[in-house]
């Protein structure tokens, strides 16, 4: 989606990195946004004084759920791939926001730029001149006693793994009602094309293109040479049901603990009708970033 008129948003929330500095380019980037007839509010840890708060028109929130019923129409997240995956967990994955990742970490994936291009992003979204990349979300559901305990969304990747033993887990995979597998392994992966590029792929599963409405399931170091990463499609229901007898396993959805498992605990994943939308200002050339952030030479 490319957006031609200019865009001024009513609610804006801004999240800094943990311990991040003010920089120039951040000042120049805030001093931007305080010109906006907008409510502007800074969430969570934050290196901004209360004279920097005054002097850009910010207010501070402490509290996600407070963002949560606030609802920002844009979210400028100052960090890497994971302050902005933690800004969308708290928010619980809202369609109705756009998200802009201002990179101040290590890969960036998901960010648009750098710091320094901050302040040339906002005024570009404000123009209008940017476009809108939707990415594919999981809809997960934790049973027991084929009863529902938790169910969430994710971005990149749904994991299972020991949280305390050095054992591995036993689980049978299904797709589509139809048993694949009894696996060992360390741990089981289930990524989307966006989470292919982080956990998956260390685990040794495949490169899928963001644009693609499929999903992956990869055991993390299977006890079996023939354990493989398998590739699902965006109709397809995925089932792994916890075999082990003794464990401490536990899921984890976009690198955060949500709920301890018991034997015999099923975890159900599809494909969600529900999008996570990216503010684009640059045009994208996905193998080349995928070349130029994995570091492969030419």
């Amino acid at each position: 989606m490319t957006a031609k008129d200019s865009f001024i948003p009513d609610r804006i929330a801004i999240v800094f990195r943990p311990r991040r500095t003010l920089t120039k380019p951040l000042r120049k980037a805030l001093k931007f946004l305080s010109t906006l007839n907008a409510t502007v509010v800074v969430v969570g840890e934050h290196p901004l004084s209360e004279s920097d708060l005054k002097k850009y028109s910010i207010q501070s929130i402490v509290k996600w759920k407070r963002v949560a019923k606030y609802l920002p129409d844009l979210l400028v997240s100052l960090g890497g791939d994971g302050t902005l995956l933690h800004c969308l967990n708290e928010l619980k994955y809202p369609q109705d926001t756009l998200f802009l990742g201002i990179n101040s970490g290590n890969l960036g994936f998901l960010t648009e730029g750098s710091v320094d291009e901050g302040e040339g992003l906002l005024k570009s979204i404000v123009a209008g001149d940017f476009w809108i990349d939707r990415r594919f979300l999981l809809d997960v559901q934790l049973l027991r006693d084929d009863k529902v305990i938790w169910q969430g969304y994710s971005l990149n990747e749904l994991l299972i793994r020991q949280e305390q033993m050095a054992r591995p887990i036993k689980a049978r995979l299904f797709i589509d009602k139809v048993e694949m597998a009894a696996i060992q392994a360390d741990g089981f992966i289930v990524a989307t094309p966006t989470g292919s590029t982080a956990y998956a792929l260390s685990a040794g599963g495949p490169i899928i293109h963001p644009f693609l409405n499929c999903f992956e399931i990869t055991p993390v170091a299977p006890h079996s040479m023939n354990s493989r990463s398998i590739v699902v499609h965006d109709r397809g229901v995925a089932s792994l049901v916890l075999d082990s007898k003794w464990h401490c396993a536990k899921i984890y959805v976009d690198g955060i603990g949500k709920f301890n498992m018991k034997t015999g605990d099923v975890v159900t994943v599809t494909a969600s009708p529900r999008k996570v939308s990216f503010v684009r200002v640059k045009q994208h050339h996905y193998y080349k970033t995928l070349r130029d952030k994995l570091n492969w030479n030419l």
